[in-house]
């Protein structure tokens, strides 16, 4: 049999609530609705020898009701896309040279109560991180835990697509853009 080198798995999950608030009730509040609704995505690679490629999509998009919110007849209150992937190359058993990325923004624009200017949206921001470190994944039996180190080589970048958004996400203005290194 040809050997298997990919595997794929996911879980999604769909959640509703409401939350009723009585008059009497004395430390105050406001009754609501939510709905989050997520997804899970792994898409993994492993020649069975020294290469293995991990990728996670993680999306996660929430919605509530405010009655204090007169603009808007629901807000996101969760609204996360995100993809991290680590290339390795294993070293010896359990110790891998790796090169890891994280990728994140957020699909919708957020609002302020009652207010009709959006503070983030798609791609503002927008925040990437790159970084080398070795990636040590020790098993016992069915428990399996994975370490990644990389105290000096990352790479973070910053991106917001609007101009008036990005002091907020402490970018200078005028920028769209910042950049470091470190942690």
């Amino acid at each position: 049999a040809k050997p298997k080198y990919w595997s794929f798995k996911g879980k999604a999950a769909l959640r509703f609530s409401q939350n009723y608030i009585s008059q009497n009730w004395y430390q105050g509040g406001e009754s609501n609705k939510t709905m989050l609704g997520e997804i899970d995505l792994d898409l993994n690679y492993d020649d069975k020898n020294r290469i293995t490629i991990t990728n996670h999509l993680d999306i996660d998009l929430g919605f509530a009701t405010s009655k204090a919110d007169t603009l808007h007849s629901f807000r996101t209150n969760t609204d996360r896309l995100s993809l991290e992937s680590t290339f390795g190359y294993r070293l010896v058993r359990n110790l891998d040279l790796a090169a890891r990325m994280k990728l994140g923004t957020q699909m919708l624009a957020n609002y302020p109560v009652n207010s009709p200017d959006f503070v983030s949206k798609f791609m503002a921001p927008f925040d990437a991180n790159f970084s080398l470190g070795v990636n040590f994944k020790p098993k016992w039996n069915n428990f399996a835990i994975e370490i990644f180190l990389a105290p000096l080589s990352a790479y973070n970048y910053k991106f917001v697509r609007y101009d008036y958004l990005a002091p907020r996400y402490g970018i200078r203005e005028g920028r769209h853009h910042m950049e470091d290194f470190g942690t």
